[in-house]
């Protein structure tokens, strides 16, 4: 009979270090979700701030340069003649 009741002790014992084991790696993992989810809160908010940082410069060079005393020419006049290209009138 007490052999019985060791047994019966020593698998309570298992179940309950089982449990324990159980529960600490659960709250690693969700340890670990928390500490993923502020890193990308942390990322995102950077990139927010980047990102504002460059509108607020690309504005400001806008307002800089506005208005512009000449066009950006896209595109120069073809030559008219072979030899002529880079000479001036």
């Amino acid at each position: 009979m007490a052999m019985k009741q060791d047994a019966e002790r020593r698998q309570d014992r298992l179940k309950q270090d089982r449990l324990k084991q159980d529960h600490l790696k659960q709250d690693r993992l969700k340890q670990d979700r928390l500490k993923q989810d502020r890193l990308k809160q942390d990322r995102l908010k950077k990139e927010k701030t980047e990102k504002a940082r460059l509108e607020r410069a690309l504005e400001e060079g806008l307002k800089e340069t506005f208005p512009a005393s000449d066009a950006v020419a896209v595109t120069e006049p073809a030559p008219t003649r072979p030899g002529d290209a880079g000479k001036e009138n």
